[in-house]
């Protein structure tokens, strides 16, 4: 993980992510990724979502379970292949939006690192009052910058951004034909999620992979039972993303909104997001955020 101070304008080094043991005899899970604060408000978050997704899997290695955990063997199990075992490729940048000059910088961040081969997500949190429209010709440069841009609350709950990080995580990982690079799905490139994740919700992930006839029913059933039937009922907002290859139909995107509206209460703001990526080949990973 790595902090960027808005004053220095350089990447300060706090320590690289660390493996998460998923059993004893079983192999490790390297995240695919580096997190990077921009300016002091980003710096700090970034330093406590360490902190968080360090507990989180020790309790995870414990044996604990709560809302906030998904098993590593769960996303693995999602990837559409093996992780990968190189240097990390991809970037998270968290950007604080109503920071002095922490856009700017943030274009900058990213740049450097598309320069040099890597993916980047920017985690941009802004606040409520700004339009969609508004937000996206804000953050244009931005956008230039990096490969896709998630607009989260301006005070985030740290386990909504631990649940961006692992769905893209996820969504990047290794192919099934064991070449090991990664690449970014496309569609999606920028996601406004104020809606979903406002008044200081937490977000509880779920994940189902599935093939064959029923592959969008089965693969959101595992989803929805990964997230908790119990999460979902009691959700104000919802996440649901669909991935798959070019055999992914509008018509099965659509119907994991529904199958997983309908275990909702009713009246719970849904963002649907749709992935593309031909790795997944007759696959298609149905992910599930529910903010409780």
């Amino acid at each position: 993980m790595s902090a960027c101070d808005e004053s220095a304008g350089k990447p300060v080094y706090e320590g690289a992510a660390s493996a998460e043991s998923i059993g004893r005899s079983a192999f490790l899970y390297r995240p695919v990724s580096d997190l990077v604060g921009v300016g002091r408000i980003g710096a700090a978050l970034a330093r406590a979502l360490a902190r968080y997704t360090s507990s989180r899997s020790i309790a995870q290695s414990n044996g604990a379970h709560d809302a906030n955990v998904l098993t590593v063997a769960t996303l693995q199990r999602a990837q559409p292949g093996a992780d990968l075992t190189l240097q990390p490729g991809l970037v998270f940048l968290l950007i604080a939006s109503g920071e002095p000059r922490a856009l700017q910088l943030g274009e900058n961040v990213g740049s450097a690192r598309r320069a040099i081969g890597l993916h980047t997500v920017a985690i941009v949190m802004h606040g409520a009052a700004a339009d969609r429209e508004t937000v996206r010709s804000a953050t244009a440069g931005l956008a230039a910058a990096v490969d896709a841009i998630v607009v989260t609350p301006e005070f985030p709950q740290l386990s909504v951004l631990d649940s961006i990080l692992r769905i893209y995580r996820t969504a990047t990982g290794g192919d099934r034909a064991g070449i090991r690079k990664i690449a970014m799905p496309a569609g999606s490139e920028f996601l406004d999620l104020r809606g979903v994740f406002r008044a200081g919700s937490r977000g509880v992930l779920g994940v189902g992979l599935a093939a064959g006839p029923e592959r969008i029913f089965q693969a959101t059933s595992d989803a929805i039972e990964t997230a908790s039937e119990t999460y979902l009922s009691t959700a104000s907002g919802i996440l649901v993303i669909a991935c798959g290859a070019e055999t992914l139909r509008l018509g099965e995107v659509a119907s994991a909104l529904y199958q997983v509206h309908a275990r909702t209460r009713g009246d719970a703001e849904a963002v649907l997001a749709s992935h593309y990526d031909e790795r997944m080949g007759a696959f298609v990973r149905v992910t599930v955020v529910a903010a409780i």
